[in-house]
């Protein structure tokens, strides 16, 4: 047998007369520590499984109910350890229905599809809340199959951005649903996760309202999130931006003589000439060029987007003598070398012609 905590709790709850000494005893807590992956549940888990014979058949059957039961707690003291034992035995003891001993607990029927590794202490509020506040129809279609501790994680950031807007339940129906659906398209993101949208897509669908499209997916309702967001930041920049420095957002700044755009090989450097210019680019690029404007506007750099196409793949800096300061591609990262080369061969370019200016 594997450590598990009825080597340790084992004795103290014998001498309580509150675990048997029987061969099932160590079977039924081991299976029923197996269930869970964190181990905040593990304890609560062995009580429930070691405490009656047909313990561990419910606990298998509707592993939240050890979430319920416990109330969230690890269970570190022996009062509570023993309070549980008690109090579970004397609730399984008629044998009920399963359906009954959930309701008893607090939780709707459906939940007994929330797998054993993707419940943890913490996830007792949104557990109980989705019991009370979804319909029970929608929460059977809800429950994913995979990635349910995302979507448990997701479900309750949800819950407590709407919560700042004064109810919690706020178009809930629709995200347990939207954010279930999502789930393969989860396991096929890099980078920052499709669920860690749920914050932002809530701030969103609050402000939308009335308007708020439910027939929406997640990841539609995630587009257009960042887009609205996207918006608002925009429009904050062009206010601070047209206070600093009196020039409209959109407004060019003269770059001569550096040129505009330049196509070199099968790359065009597009100069970024105005505010919007830069923040559109630090928005696509995710990076911080769009507060270079003020050194951009003094002369003291020329910034310039290297594109493929409609593609965007990296950001070059120059500084007042066309030499090179800097060159980002997406979030900062190094770009590659036939994009450094052609950027290099661009500045030579660059050089030239601003000496002959120069001499002229």
């Amino acid at each position: 047998m594997t450590y598990s905590p009825l080597q340790w709790m084992g004795p103290e709850m014998v001498r309580e007369g509150l675990f048997q000494n029987q061969d099932w005893v160590v079977d039924h807590s081991d299976k029923a520590v197996k269930l869970f992956a964190n181990q905040g549940m593990h304890v609560a888990a062995t009580v429930m499984a070691a405490s009656s014979f047909h313990g561990f058949t419910y606990v298998e059957q509707c592993p939240a109910l050890v979430l319920a039961a416990a109330q969230g707690s690890k269970l570190h003291r022996a009062s509570e350890r023993q309070q549980l034992a008690r109090w579970w035995r004397a609730k399984i003891e008629d044998g009920p229905k399963l359906r009954d001993l959930m309701g008893a607990y607090g939780l709707a029927y459906p939940i007994r599809k929330l797998p054993g590794h993707a419940l943890s202490p913490d996830k007792l509020k949104v557990v109980k809340a989705l019991s009370k506040k979804v319909d029970p129809s929608t929460l059977a279609q809800s429950i994913p199959t995979k990635y349910v501790a995302g979507w448990l994680r997701a479900t309750a950031v949800w819950m407590d951005s709407m919560r700042r807007y004064g109810d919690e339940a706020k178009l809930l129906d629709w995200a347990v649903i939207a954010l279930s659906r999502s789930a393969p398209e989860e396991s096929r993101m890099a980078g920052a996760r499709l669920f860690d949208t749920a914050s932002e897509v809530a701030d969103f669908a609050n402000a939308r309202g009335q308007s708020f499209d439910t027939r929406w997916t997640w990841v539609q309702a995630s587009v257009a999130s960042a887009k609205w967001h996207s918006d608002i930041q925009k429009m904050r920049h062009e206010e601070a931006f047209f206070s600093r420095f009196g020039l409209r957002f959109d407004e060019a700044i003269n770059y001569a003589p550096f040129p505009d755009e330049t196509t070199v090989g099968d790359l065009i450097f597009v100069p970024l000439k105005s505010g919007q210019a830069l923040f559109e680019e630090g928005q696509a690029m995710h990076h911080c060029v769009g507060t270079y404007s003020s050194a951009v506007i003094d002369g003291r750099s020329r910034i310039y987007g290297i594109r493929k196409g409609d593609r965007r793949l990296a950001t070059l800096e120059l500084n007042d003598r066309a030499e090179m300061v800097q060159i980002k591609a997406y979030c900062n990262a190094a770009p590659t070398p036939n994009v450094v080369n052609a950027a290099k061969a661009f500045v030579r370019a660059v050089f030239v012609a601003s000496a002959l200016d120069a001499a002229a």
